[in-house]
C-alpha cells in the first residue's frame, strides 16, 4: 500500500476508500477482499464524500474485538512509539 512508519512523513497512498450506502471499506491491495471499517460517524463520512482526505493508521499488533475508543487511542499511541504503526493519506475512490 505504500504506508510509512508514523515518525516519517505521511505518504499519499491513492484513493483506497470505497463508500457504498452505509458501508465504508478499505482496498488494501488484496485481489478479492476489502477491509470493512467501523461506522465513522456522519461528519467524517461527509468530509470524505465531499472529496476530503483522511489519514489511515494500520497497527501491526493484534487488538481485541470490541475495544473502546480509549483503548484504541492507547493502542495507536503505543504502536506509534514502538514503530508498530504505519500511516498513509487516502481518499474515496469514485469507481470500483
Amino acid at each position: 500500500m505504500g504506508l510509512r512508519r508514523v515518525v516519517e512523513s505521511v505518504p499519499y497512498v491513492g484513493e483506497r476508500l470505497l463508500i457504498r450506502g452505509p458501508i465504508i471499506a478499505l482496498d488494501y491491495g488484496h485481489p478479492d477482499c476489502l477491509l470493512r471499517l467501523p461506522d465513522p460517524g456522519p461528519r467524517w463520512r461527509a468530509h470524505l464524500t465531499r472529496g476530503g482526505m483522511t489519514c489511515i493508521t494500520l497497527g501491526l499488533d493484534a487488538m481485541p474485538l470490541g475495544a473502546s475508543r480509549d483503548a484504541i487511542d492507547t493502542y495507536i499511541r503505543r504502536s506509534a512509539v514502538a514503530g508498530r504503526a504505519l500511516v498513509g493519506a487516502t481518499g474515496v475512490r469514485t469507481r470500483w
